[in-house]
């Protein structure tokens, strides 16, 4: 089985991952569609005698950024017949879908239509859209708060300690469950 598999750390935007014979992970960027370098290339899961370390790829997302996955539907299209023959025209071109990408500002939908447009599907399509946004100013000021709290409470400066956390749950009253944990 083929497969790309990640995490990303939705606070620094570092995304981590791993791809065993699965189509290249695609950036959408200000406009430019490309593919995550992957130099670590793997075998598909339950690929027998494969032997070795296995290296998880880091890549820094910005604020903004989309990442599109797809199966081997993406590219898997016949694009029509061979002049004078039965035989039919397959993709070859794997680039073709950056193009999709592009011209479809990374929509999903606008993606698939542009497949679609372009030939007949020859397998499965599967397509996965993530848009990474950034750490808003709200989150950095609470992540900034919540940080002051740990210290107040580690250094015992209680008063200071109470005085933020009021203001941090008049500020942010769905957290109330949270710092009464924290408190514990």
């Amino acid at each position: 089985m083929s497969i790309v598999f990640g995490l990303i750390d939705e606070v620094s935007g570092t995304m981590y991952f791993m791809n065993a014979e699965h189509p290249d992970i695609v950036l959408y960027r200000d406009g430019i569609a490309q593919f995550i370098e992957n130099p670590n290339q793997y075998r598909k899961l339950g690929t027998q005698g494969q032997t070795g370390n296995i290296c998880i790829e880091v890549f820094s997302l910005r604020p903004d950024d989309v990442i599109i996955l797809g199966s081997d539907g993406r590219d898997d299209l016949i694009l029509g017949k061979e002049p004078d023959s039965e035989y039919d025209i397959i993709n070859q071109d794997e680039k073709l879908f950056l193009a999709h990408v592009k011209n479809a500002d990374g929509d999903l939908e606008k993606i698939y239509e542009n497949i679609a447009n372009t030939g007949k599907l020859m397998d499965d399509l599967s397509l996965l859209r993530i848009h990474y946004k950034g750490v808003t100013a709200d989150q950095k000021k609470l992540d900034d708060e919540l940080k002051r709290l740990e210290d107040y409470k580690g250094v015992g400066k209680f008063d200071k300690y109470a005085e933020l956390g009021e203001k941090v749950i008049s500020d942010y009253p769905q957290l109330t469950n949270f710092l009464y944990e924290m408190s514990l």
